[in-house]
């Protein structure tokens, strides 16, 4: 499993860094995902010459425009170059209704229009196997976005990788980090406490609880990029670009 951070930043794109983009490339099947799909996605995509067309699955965490917007843009581009194979889309309750709305508020009828590829919108409730070798399970998160906000668990190449989204610490985050062999975990600021984010102070007292073996930071915000030489090795700071094998 290869992970590589095209957008690590937070909404505003702080220290010139992407919105949430994380390409998982599984080598069972072949198979290349994106963990959200931010509004910055496609200049993310382009900038580390990874191809649109090749993704075949995207992870949508929760429905704020910065680990969903991108989508729009993506499903245009992927018009435009004639995309064949099909596209699947999973995250909260409400999906698909909220990608169609942005569509159509970005493009006016751009809905109306008939793909030249399917697309396949799957609402997280529970544990799925997406193919045969490759599971995800969502776990609801504290972090108020007009629908169940969720964290991850992917399970592939006998790997599993966590996932946090966007969330203020509870125990959903432990469940998501059992055993992983990667957590990413968005640390929005240093100290400050933040509503429906994770700070780093709150982090490291209860990094014990994560049985991850390793942990990444993400989604740094202003406060957590002034700190971050404050970090100590045991975790690794995000930054756009960076590449994990697992």
């Amino acid at each position: 499993m290869r992970i590589k951070f095209l957008g690590s930043g937070d909404a505003f794109c702080n220290g010139g860094r992407m919105n949430a983009c994380i390409l998982v490339e599984i080598e069972w099947k072949n198979c290349k995902l994106l963990l959200d799909c931010g509004a910055t996605a496609m200049a993310a995509l382009n900038r580390f010459e990874a191809d649109a067309n090749e993704i075949d699955m995207i992870f949508i965490s929760h429905l704020h425009g910065d680990h969903y917007a991108g989508l729009p843009f993506f499903l245009m581009n992927a018009r435009f170059l004639k995309r064949i194979k099909p596209l699947y889309i999973y995250g909260p309750a409400g999906i698909e209704k909220r990608v169609k709305d942005t569509m159509e508020l970005f493009f006016t009828d751009s809905t109306k229009n008939e793909l030249p590829f399917s697309i396949h919108y799957h609402e997280l409730m529970s544990p799925v196997e997406i193919f045969e070798g490759i599971g995800l399970a969502p776990y609801e998160v504290l972090h108020k976005s007009g629908a169940p906000s969720l964290a991850f668990r992917l399970k592939a190449d006998g790997k599993i990788l966590g996932y946090s989204g966007d969330a203020e610490w509870s125990p959903a985050l432990i469940d998501a980090a059992l055993d992983s062999d990667l957590f990413i975990c968005e640390c929005y600021s240093y100290e400050k406490n933040i509503k429906n984010h994770l700070n780093f102070q709150t982090l490291d007292e209860k990094r014990r609880e994560l049985k991850a073996r390793r942990i990444v930071l993400t989604h740094l915000g202003p406060e957590m990029l002034a700190m971050r030489e404050l970090i100590p090795d045991s975790y690794t700071v995000a930054e756009d670009g960076l590449e994990i094998v697992l």
